[in-house]
């Protein structure tokens, strides 16, 4: 009879060891799967950051580069100037405006101060446009080529310290 008891007693027994460690194998199993799914959305925020630096880092570099090319182009604007081709500046003229345009609203987080260099090259072409649109509307001879190149050698060397600034920030001199 108690051979008999003990048996019956051992079932039952090896019935809660079983429940208990099936308890414990569900609690590890949902541990396990919490904590992977915190490395997923970790490794997702980091990938997310690298992102957004990459982009803003190709952002800063065609920066440089368009600011690079409308520094060119004030050079032919200057020497445009000294050869009267009043006609191709006029095309020159808004051509680059609007590459201007286009780099300052592409480029949001531009300090207050670069945005305000790009607004006053953007202006002075256009002030320029409108004169010399209204001296060849006239019949007459724009104003005189030295004013004009000193407006525009003015604006290259605003662009030409924006650059740099952009150059530096972009190497982490800030």
């Amino acid at each position: 009879m108690l051979d008999r008891l003990y048996k019956t007693l051992d079932l039952y027994h090896l019935g809660d060891i079983a429940s208990v460690l099936g308890l414990i194998v569900s609690i590890v199993g949902f541990i396990i799967t919490i904590w992977g799914v915190w490395r997923s959305k970790t490794a997702a925020q980091r990938a997310e950051e690298s992102s957004r630096r990459t982009h803003e880092a190709m952002t800063a570099m065609q920066s440089i580069v368009d600011i690079s090319a409308v520094l060119a182009a004030l050079e032919e604007i200057k020497r445009l100037h000294r050869a009267s081709e009043w006609q191709l500046l006029l095309v020159r003229y808004g051509s680059l405006r609007a590459k201007l345009v286009a780099l300052k609203a592409s480029r949001p987080k531009l300090k207050e101060t670069q945005h305000a260099v790009l607004q006053g090259t953007i202006q002075h072409l256009a002030n320029l446009e409108v004169m010399v649109d209204r001296a060849l509307a006239a019949s007459k001879t724009p104003p005189n080529v030295p004013r004009l190149n000193s407006v525009i050698s003015d604006q290259i060397d605003k662009l030409t310290e924006l650059l740099t600034q952009l150059q530096r920030e972009e190497i982490g001199y800030g």
